[in-house]
């Protein structure tokens, strides 16, 4: 559905241009990230300090044993002896997944449900998957929440070559779980009730200038003193570069059609001859964006064709201790 025949017709460019009603400004974009970013920082901040704690006890080593023993052993000249047999617990549960891996199963489900239309869905979606490796994403993401109680793989779009114009849907698997932050308001396990989330990608100041030589976070003047607004994005060798993944909800009115079609007023283009309008309603309409940011800058910007922000958790055990949620490998 598009615009009523009444309406003025509006060019591709025009609509491009067009902001919906409340939309932020450039100016207020990267601002709402930051505050977002600080959220995530304030709520993860004791949950992070244990996956690196079992990050680094995995490891095996000194690494297993208090700092005052090593300490000591070391000044009486005493060996540190170290049996690690935490991985071979963790593979029992990650060997498992790998023999039997999780794949998309498509339901037909409802009055309207076509069998034959789930068999061809079924099958794309099974083609996404081996087309992009998806086993070695949902591995990374269970591997990783059996380390240290968290994990995620993405849904991502790519051109099928360099000189095309055609995208394809790929999975991506996420090597470092430490590297994604997610709306921590969020309770879903799925993640399919999150606001915003953040992939994390720390660049050297020279890699990122050599990169993007007009982006303003190569002014060094925004580290001043007193100046705590780019914490965590600037510092004297290094720029934060985050996909910024955020929900932008609009009210608008939902149609429903005497012929039982129903849909968003705005994209009704004309009523087909002997239809009309039999119920109006008020409903939320999703956009899901994506930026690169800089905290400063918005290095580019697309919007994702779903409902959905395509970033998936991979949960452990899940401790809910006064309102806040631990993740415990």
């Amino acid at each position: 559905m598009a615009e009523y025949d009444d309406q003025p017709a509006v060019s591709v460019a025009d609509a491009a241009k067009a902001k919906p009603a409340g939309e932020e400004t450039d100016d207020q974009i990267p601002e709402t990230a930051r505050r977002h970013y600080k959220m995530c920082v304030d709520a993860e901040g004791d949950n992070r300090a244990n996956a690196l704690d079992d990050l680094r006890f995995k490891t095996g080593g000194e690494a297993q044993w208090d700092p005052q023993a090593v300490a000591a052993r070391k000044r009486d000249g005493r060996p540190i002896i170290t049996v690690n047999d935490l991985p071979n617990f963790i593979h029992q549960v990650t060997n498992d997944q790998r023999q039997n891996s999780p794949s998309i199963k498509v339901h037909p489900v409802g009055d309207k449900a076509d069998i034959e239309a789930a068999k061809v869905r079924q099958g794309l979606i099974r083609h996404i998957e081996y087309d992009s490796n998806a086993d070695i994403a949902y591995d990374r993401a269970v591997n990783s929440a059996a380390d240290i109680g968290f994990g995620y793989f993405r849904l991502v779009t790519e051109y099928e070559s360099e000189t095309g114009a055609n995208q394809k849907i790929m999975f991506k698997s996420v090597r470092n779980a430490l590297s994604v932050r997610l709306d921590p308001l969020s309770t879903e396990p799925d993640g399919s009730d999150m606001s915003f989330a953040f992939v994390e990608c720390l660049n050297s100041r020279e890699a990122f200038k050599q990169e993007y030589p007009d982006a303003e976070a190569n002014n060094t003047s925004l580290m001043g003193e007193g100046n705590t607004s780019y914490n965590g994005w600037l510092s004297d060798e290094t720029v934060l570069v985050c996909e910024y993944y955020c929900i932008k909800k609009t009210v608008e009115d939902v149609v429903l059609l005497s012929n039982g079609e129903s849909g968003f007023k705005k994209d009704l283009i004309s009523l087909p001859p002997g239809v009309t309008i039999v119920n109006t309603r008020k409903g939320e309409r999703r956009r899901v964006m994506l930026y690169k940011i800089t905290g400063v800058d918005i290095l580019e910007r697309t919007e994702i064709k779903c409902r959905w922000i395509p970033v998936f958790p991979v949960y452990g055990d899940e401790i809910d201790i006064e309102a806040r949620s631990r993740e415990a490998g």
